[in-house]
Parts: structure tokens; C-alpha cells; sequence
């Protein structure tokens, strides 16, 4: 797998992975409505995992952004 953007952080040893499991779950991606120009979120590294996916003793954390190029107003227009 390639990534579009990766940035690394070393955290500090108290933060573990199922500490940061509980908070990111807490923000996790949804979609957004029509009327919301932007959403964002945390969403899983791969299909079958959970949002925090943890290789060898690294943690791996996926975000998400969904941005509306048009309006809602603009697509009704021309449709």
C-alpha cells in the first residue's frame, strides 16, 4: 500500500493503543449530509480492521475527509 500522506509521531509511552482506540472511536468518520460542505473523521486502515490497527508494535491511524466541491443549491440548478 502507498500512501497519499504520512506523517509520523513518536507519542509518549503512557499513550497506548487502546487508549487512543477509546478517543479516536469517539471522532470516527461518517459521512456527511448534503447541507455539510466538509466532513472529517478517523476511519479504518484497512477494510477489516478497527480504527486503530496496530503491525509490530506500531500504531496506524487513518483520516478521513469527505469535501463537497458544489453546493447542494448549484447541483439542483443544473439538474
Amino acid at each position: 500500500m502507498w500512501f497519499k500522506n504520512l506523517r509520523l509521531f513518536r507519542l509518549h509511552p503512557e499513550w497506548t493503543a487502546d487508549s487512543i482506540d477509546e478517543l479516536v472511536a469517539k471522532k470516527a468518520f461518517t459521512p456527511g449530509s448534503s447541507q455539510d460542505p466538509l466532513s472529517l473523521g478517523w476511519a479504518p486502515a484497512h477494510e477489516q480492521t478497527d480504527l486503530v490497527h496496530r503491525v509490530q508494535g506500531q500504531i496506524l491511524l487513518t483520516a478521513k475527509a469527505e469535501k463537497k466541491l458544489l453546493p447542494s443549491t448549484v447541483i439542483n440548478q443544473i439538474a
